[in-house]
């Protein structure tokens, strides 16, 4: 399985005989032994409540790892916030402390 450039990300054919991108031109394959490997990372775990497990390219890695930290831990928590459960929990706070207000006034101001 190849993972792409570390770099750019373009596709990197394990059959090429070329250890550069013949896209940009940066090192993509490392000899190692007797083969060679590629820079790359291994993301496995869930994404999207699915299982996910991939070899992606350094610069595709680092994306997801952003996006990830933006959204939160899940899908599900970065959006619980603005989703019905999070603005109905502040428009019935938001009610009931108009209403507080509401009868507080009442009670004031009709003594006078």
């Amino acid at each position: 399985m190849s993972a792409g450039c570390s770099v750019c990300g373009a596709a990197t054919p394990a059959t090429d005989p070329s250890s550069q991108c013949a896209h940009c031109g940066s090192v993509t394959w490392l000899a190692r032994g007797d083969g060679r490997i590629q820079l790359g990372v291994r993301v496995d775990g869930t994404r999207g409540d699915k299982p996910f497990n991939a070899l992606l390219p350094i610069a595709h890695g680092e994306a997801m790892l952003r996006a990830d930290a933006a959204r939160g831990t899940s899908g599900r928590s970065g959006s619980s916030l603005l989703g019905a459960t999070g603005v109905g929990c502040a428009a019935a706070f938001a009610a009931a402390l108009l209403l507080g207000l509401c009868i507080w006034m009442a009670v004031h101001f009709g003594h006078c």
